[in-house]
């Protein structure tokens, strides 16, 4: 059985559940038992979901999928498909990279709250996102950022909403001027959880997951950029020109993915809201 035989009798419209799998019976070892041919249905079906074309989603799973469920093989299959997805995005961005290496780079929300409890819990205190950084996320979920991929398309939404997002923003500095650098928040005193979890904690990469952290970033950020420009209005500046002076204006590095990202998340807000450029 290969993964074009599984691809080619799934039902999109089709929600996959244990009642679709078939009698368990033991297969010859090139062949993967029903339960993979399931998960792999599954997860291409929520690859399709999350914006994915039919071949680009069958491309993933060819090139990911056996070392993913190898090596996360108690995942679910909603899991598997969201690294599977997170991989696809890093390398499309970064070029050639290891896999391995952006495996390592991988937080899930699971992870993240696990680790932030656990801090809580031994310093005592509670891990409180200002309002002003929560305000800010929330205009970004508003104006529609977070449900797009690197390329400004729709795919699977990050959740602005809730605490890991909030705190990828916060320790780059979004909503307050306590942080001049990425790294300013492993020495910040006045967050004891933030301090327990550099000084004690195995788990010092919390926030270095690149894959949200460039999204966070460029969802606040495409959010700066549009929140002047009403929808309908013409004679604007084309997205690259609003980008270019919106970073120079702080004086932030230009060029690279994180630009071109950027660019298509307000090229994509500019033409969902019918923005006439020059």
């Amino acid at each position: 059985m290969n993964l074009k035989d599984i691809i080619e009798d799934l039902q999109l419209g089709k929600v996959y559940t244990d009642k679709d799998r078939p009698p368990f019976k033991v297969e010859s070892k090139e062949e993967p038992i029903s339960e993979n041919k399931m998960e792999m249905k599954k997860i291409y079906q929520l690859l399709v979901k999350y914006g994915n074309n039919a071949k680009d989603a069958t491309k993933m799973l060819k090139k990911n999928y056996k070392y993913v469920a190898k090596t996360y093989k108690n995942a679910s299959p909603a899991k598997k498909a969201e690294i599977i997805s997170s991989l696809q995005e890093s390398v499309n961005e970064g070029g050639v990279i290891k896999l391995k290496s952006l495996l390592n780079e991988i937080v899930f929300h699971d992870d993240f709250m696990k680790e932030i409890k656990r801090a809580e819990k031994e310093t005592g205190k509670k891990f409180k996102i200002p309002s002003s950084t929560k305000k800010l996320c929330m205009m970004a979920k508003k104006d529609g950022f977070h449900k797009l991929d690197y390329l400004g398309k729709p795919g699977k939404a990050r959740e602005p909403n809730k605490l890991m997002y909030q705190a990828y923003a916060f320790v780059q500095g979004w909503g307050h001027s306590k942080y001049k650098h990425n790294w300013d928040w492993r020495s910040d005193k006045s967050q004891p959880v933030l301090q327990n979890i550099q000084n004690s904690s195995i788990y010092t990469s919390l926030f270095d997951y690149d894959y949200l952290r460039g999204h966070v970033t460029t969802d606040l950020q495409a959010s700066q950029i549009v929140a002047n420009i009403m929808p309908g209005s013409k004679d604007e500046e084309p997205a690259y020109y609003l980008v270019k002076d919106y970073l120079n204006s702080f004086g932030s590095q230009r060029g690279g993915d994180r630009e071109s990202m950027l660019v298509n998340k307000v090229e994509w807000w500019l033409k969902k809201n019918k923005v006439q450029t020059r």
